[in-house]
């Protein structure tokens, strides 16, 4: 059946790394084969066509929340379709919007990705909607996802541990000490490490 409809579709990401400055994250804003919480699923080869000709050929916009009434936060830097799903490496910029996005993703609030799409074809078999052919418009860092299967593996940089500031000093005081027991001499700029009841 072919159809033409806008729709959203969420999903949960992971994230591994994050770097404010550069802004720039990989996943996947969709995987085909699940289940979603609308009764969809995502067949491979969905967005061949999109990725090939559509709308999505020069790489598609990211949005915060699928809120297209604001400025866009970042666009796609590569976009395609593998054996997973539709792999995404995206560049969030750094607007004062694009910023509170970084933010947010480095601390695991905004976990999750979304696709805005129409629906070019699919069909029906075993009571799931199958989306056979579909036309990408946008990908948004959300806060709910319908499919939890599709995440986001890194943010170019640093980690976020989600660690406290007193475990991060703990931290760091058990690096000093192994450097000192290895004979490295450590520097002494005046700074004490302090306790903090986080």
């Amino acid at each position: 059946m072919e159809l033409t409809e806008l729709k959203h579709k969420s999903l949960q990401f992971e994230l591994s790394g994050v770097d404010e400055e550069q802004g720039i994250f990989e996943g996947y804003a969709s995987v085909f084969g699940v289940l979603d919480s609308d009764g969809d699923i995502v067949d491979r080869g969905a967005f061949t066509k999109t990725i090939a000709e559509g709308m999505a050929k020069d790489g598609a916009t990211i949005l915060a929340l699928h809120n297209d009434r604001l400025l866009p936060v970042g666009k796609t830097l590569e976009l395609r379709e593998d054996d997973i799903g539709l792999y995404i490496k995206g560049y969030i910029s750094p607007t004062s919007m694009g910023k509170d996005v970084r933010i947010l993703v480095r601390d695991r609030v905004l976990k999750e990705l979304s696709i805005g799409y129409m629906v070019k074809r699919y069909t029906v078999r075993a009571d799931a909607r199958h989306l056979e052919e579909i036309e990408l418009l946008e990908i948004s860092v959300v806060t709910w996802a319908a499919n939890s299967s599709a995440k986001i593996s890194g943010y170019k940089g640093g980690v976020a541990t989600g660690s406290s500031i007193s475990e991060l000093l703990a931290e760091g005081r058990e690096l000093i000490a192994r450097l000192q027991e290895l004979g490295v001499d450590t520097p002494d700029d005046g700074a004490e490490l302090i306790e903090i009841n986080d």
